[in-house]
């Protein structure tokens, strides 16, 4: 169920991009399912040179719609590629519900001394209102940078609250 897509992708309800995140211009891959809950995956290129040093993979994504589930990606680790249905898959993100009509950047550091590839894997919500596409995927040498902004995926960012449970004003 994903497709290479331009333009909005869909005209008639309020879901999905309306562009790329590129230029405007250009194509990006796109799930849409008509089917409640149904799952679907692309998977990257097997990377065995890319093994035992930091790398950072990176892409945009875009969730937008009434219904939009979850988009998650997956690591798989092979211990050999000669059988590549023998693996160890990971959850290293995860992301629920509609993010807006924009797109968004996830960066994630690999270091693993398997042999490995990414697995992006979108499921449906409850009606043909949902859509998630994805957009200039990456992989650069050395570990992502820190990032710039704090989105509270994995903790408050140094933040804190007040100690006495009181508001400050």
């Amino acid at each position: 169920p994903w497709t290479r897509k331009a333009n909005r992708s869909n005209l008639y309800s309020p879901t999905g991009p309306w562009f790329d995140h590129t230029t405007g211009f250009g194509y990006y891959a796109l799930y849409k399912s008509y089917k409640v809950n149904t799952p679907g995956r692309i998977y990257s290129s097997i990377q065995k040179t890319y093994v035992n040093k930091p790398f950072c993979y990176s892409f945009f994504y875009h969730m937008f719609g009434e219904t939009v589930n979850k988009l998650n990606v997956y690591l798989d680790e092979f211990e050999s590629v000669s059988s590549i249905s023998k693996h160890n898959r990971t959850l290293i993100w995860t992301k629920y519900g509609s993010q807006g009509n924009r797109w968004f950047n996830l960066q994630r550091t690999i270091n693993t001394p398997y042999p490995w590839r990414i697995v992006i894997e979108a499921v449906s919500g409850k009606s043909y209102l949902s859509e998630i596409a994805i957009d200039d995927t990456s992989l650069l040498s050395d570990a992502c940078p820190p990032p710039r902004q704090c989105d509270f995926e994995n903790d408050l960012c140094e933040f804190s609250n007040t100690n006495d449970g009181k508001a400050d004003l």
